[in-house]
């Protein structure tokens, strides 16, 4: 059985109003849903982006020593600056995902701060 990681509680019917009762979906149904996460995920997931990090700032610093082994003193970027550039743009990105998920429990947390009428 594949269970997901991340589930949306529905508090709010479709036209905003208090629903009678809380459901649930593995696919965000509406913009007020609130994200649920299963214990232990979002952890697992940031440690897995860490090590894609991790192998992307080692290339770079390999290839950057590679270029400078080959071109001493050298202040040109290497032919192969695009792969670099794109290589940069990935470690960003895991690295901007990364904090995205790091706030997420926070954030879940906030959401879960709507009141319902009693």
């Amino acid at each position: 059985m594949d269970i997901p990681s991340v589930i949306y509680l529905q508090v709010l019917d479709e036209f905003g109003e208090p629903s009678e009762e809380v459901t649930w979906c593995q696919d965000r149904i509406h913009q007020t849903d609130i994200p649920y996460y299963r214990r232990g995920a979002v952890q697992r997931r940031i440690t897995e982006l860490e090590a894609e990090c991790e192998m992307f700032s080692s290339c770079l610093h390999r290839a950057t020593l590679l270029w400078l082994e080959k071109h001493p003193g050298s202040t040109v970027w290497p032919d192969g600056a695009e792969n670099i550039a794109w290589l940069m743009e990935q470690f960003e990105h895991q690295r901007q995902r990364i904090s995205e998920l790091e706030e997420k429990p926070r954030c879940q947390e906030q959401s879960a701060a709507i009141k319902l009428p009693e």
